[in-house]
C-alpha cells in the first residue's frame, strides 16, 4: 500500500474516531492491528504516531511513587 493512501488512511480513521466524543481504546487497537497487517514494525510506529497526532490522542500518565 503507498504511503500517501496510508496517510490519507491515518486522517481517515482520526476523524472516525473523534465522531462520538472522544477516541477509545479499542479504536487505537483496531488503527495498530490494521497497520500490524499493512507495513513493517517501524512504519507502524511512524503512522500511529500520525495517527495519533490527527486523532488529538493523548498519552496516558504512569503514577508515580513521587509526590
Amino acid at each position: 500500500m503507498s504511503e500517501e493512501i496510508l496517510k490519507a488512511l491515518m486522517q481517515l480513521f482520526a476523524i472516525i474516531v473523534k465522531q462520538d466524543g472522544g477516541v477509545q481504546e479499542n479504536e487505537i487497537e483496531y488503527v495498530k492491528n490494521f497497520l500490524i497487517q499493512e507495513v513493517n514494525d517501524e512504519s507502524v510506529l511512524e503512522y500511529m504516531t500520525l495517527f495519533n497526532s490527527k486523532a488529538a490522542v493523548k498519552k496516558k500518565k504512569k503514577k508515580s511513587g513521587l509526590t
